[in-house]
Parts: C-alpha cells; structure tokens; sequence
C-alpha cells in the first residue's frame, strides 16, 4: 500500500503542477517587460505603505492584547494576513486567534473582536472608496444613482450584521 510520505508528494506535485501551468498562462515575459516599465517610486510608497499597514496592526494588536511583545504577535499577523488572503472573504483570518490561543494562551474571546473590526474597518473603507469612484465615474452617466442604491444596501446589510453580533435578542 502507499505510506505517508508518498501521500505528501501528491499535495506537492499538484501545487508544483498548478505554479508551472500559472507561469506559462501568464506569460512572464510580458509582465517583466510590465514590471521594467513600471516607476520605482510607485512600487516604494506601495511596499512603505504595506509595511507600515502590517506595523499599525500589530501595534494594535499589542495595546489590545496586553501582555504579548511586538515580535510574538508580528509572525501571527502576517501568517493570518496570508491566509485570509487566499480565502474568500477573507473568511480564514480569524485562525489568527486560534494560533493566539494555541501559543499564548489568550482567549479567542479576547483576540476575535479585533479581527471582527478590522473587517469591518476595512468594509468602511471600502464603501467610502467606492463612492468616490461611483462620484466620479458618474459625472457623464447616470450610475450615480446605481451606485448609492446598491451601497446603501450594501451598508444596511452590514449594519443589519453589526447589531445582530452585538444584540443577543436581534440576533
């Protein structure tokens, strides 16, 4: 019969399998003629705000979560910001209180409702985003109205979400 360490290579062989057929759909020579193209300042001011992005979570993550250092908490933000980034809806991003749980011992309890406002945080942002985009796009056209209909209900939704976490009796 087959042992476990030939199980393994299956996983492996596939992922190397999907990588190699990704790199040669996408054609590499076109997006490094792309990236050559690109201007490095750009791609700098993303990185330095990426980076300070990821630094401000984890200072939150530490002023909330008293007790736990800068360098404890940053492997588990970026791991849980990795997951949740090939799930959708960021759906797996709350792992990070579970690792949380499993290393320090902190109560999901503690460390979920974090998660949960970062979500909504980002929901808000967002929303915000797009109606400035939906604004300016609709100066010739008529999808302004469209598009405050259809993030007005997107709000309401959310909101409908936020009071039925917050009220046992809604909820």
């Amino acid at each position: 019969m087959f042992s476990l360490t030939k199980l393994k290579v299956i996983p492996f062989a596939i992922s190397v399998i999907l990588i190699a057929a990704i790199i040669s759909f996408s054609n590499p020579y076109q997006i490094y003629e792309a990236i050559t193209r690109i201007d490095k300042v750009y791609i700098a001011a993303a990185m330095g705000l990426s980076v300070m992005n990821i630094f401000l979570r984890v200072l939150k993550w530490r002023v909330i979560l008293e007790g736990v250092g800068f360098f404890e908490l940053f492997p588990v933000q970026m791991f849980g910001m990795t997951l949740s980034n090939f799930t959708p809806g960021k759906i797996a991003e709350p792992a990070k209180s579970v690792i949380l749980r499993i290393k320090k011992g902190i109560p999901v309890s503690v460390s979920l409702p974090t998660v949960i406002w970062e979500r909504i945080n980002d929901i808000v942002s967002t929303l915000i985003l797009a109606f400035v985009a939906m604004q300016a796009m609709s100066i010739k056209s008529d999808l302004l109205l469209l598009g405050i209909f259809s993030m007005s209900a997107f709000t309401a939704l959310i909101i409908l979400l936020i009071f039925t976490m917050h009220s046992k009796k809604f909820g």
